[in-house]
């Protein structure tokens, strides 16, 4: 939602914002990375696609606002 207003704000031709969310548990002990090895831990995988003709800079920009 902030993204589209910003891009509204700028002028960009912003058509859509697409956002994929991914969710997934795994037990602490499983993990070799995590710092406590007790209970689960939840990731969250995040995706976001821009539709429309932005160029390079416009797409950068907005990476910063994801």
């Amino acid at each position: 939602m902030t993204l589209a207003m910003y891009a509204r704000h700028k002028r960009w031709p912003l058509e859509a914002v697409t956002v994929r969310l991914r969710h997934a548990e795994m037990h602490a002990a499983d993990c070799a990375a995590c710092e406590s090895k007790e209970g689960r831990h939840d990731y969250i995988e995040r995706a976001v696609e821009l539709t429309g003709v932005l160029t390079d800079e416009q797409r950068a920009s907005a990476r910063y606002l994801e």
